[in-house]
């Protein structure tokens, strides 16, 4: 039996990344990082969706997002200052800043 994910959190951008394309219109990009937690092992996963809105209607994105450098340390920055993270993991952060 496969463990049901539970939603434990999500963060998403202050601001999404919107344009106007000459095949699909307006278009509305927002990407995500959802906290989620096995049931079984309480083990903390991390998912990556994003939404895409054209000329108003709204889909979930299937395919790894593409993300800009500052959009990504804003979702990063986010998790980490909401506690989503082990010290592990902050730690090996530290490592590779070099701080």
């Amino acid at each position: 039996m496969v463990p049901r994910l539970l939603v434990k959190d999500v963060i998403s951008l202050d601001e999404t990344r919107a344009w106007d394309d000459r095949v699909m219109g307006h278009t509305v990009f927002d990407p995500r990082i959802i906290m989620l937690e096995n049931e079984r092992s309480h083990e903390p996963l991390f998912w990556t969706p994003y939404w895409i809105t054209v000329e108003g209607r709204a889909k979930y994105g299937q395919f790894a997002p593409i993300v800009k450098e500052m959009e990504l340390s804003e979702l990063l920055t986010k998790a980490i200052e909401k506690g989503w993270f082990s010290e592990g993991f902050r730690n090996n952060l530290r490592r590779a800043l070099g701080s």
